[in-house]
């Protein structure tokens, strides 16, 4: 008989022990900050402000990390080896043939 007693005992323990965290687990209705600010506010007037778009230079400066590739490269091998004394045209500009590009200062 002691046996089945503690079994019951047990049996209830833990019947309780499951209803408490049962209930502790329900969820509680959280209070929608969204839907009480939309209930308490009146409606006003939206100013909006417009501005008229035109063409304008970009001041500022992107900076992004990549790599850039061309469709076409060209290379340039020069006749003779030097200092370059003057330069025409800047790195990433458009050139026609025959174009001067620069003037090189022959050593030889």
């Amino acid at each position: 008989m002691e046996k089945r007693a503690f079994i019951q005992r047990l049996f209830a323990i833990a019947l309780g022990c499951a209803l408490i965290i049962l209930v502790s687990c329900k969820s509680r209705q959280t209070d929608n900050t969204e839907e009480l600010a939309r209930r308490t506010s009146r409606p006003e007037a939206v100013i909006v402000k417009t501005v008229r778009l035109e063409p304008s230079t970009f001041y500022h400066e992107i900076i992004s990390n990549g790599k850039a590739f061309s469709l076409r490269k060209a290379v340039v091998p020069f006749k003779v080896n030097g200092i370059i004394e003057e330069l025409y045209v800047n790195n990433g500009r458009r050139v026609k043939t025959g174009q001067l590009l620069a003037v090189i200062e022959d050593f030889e």
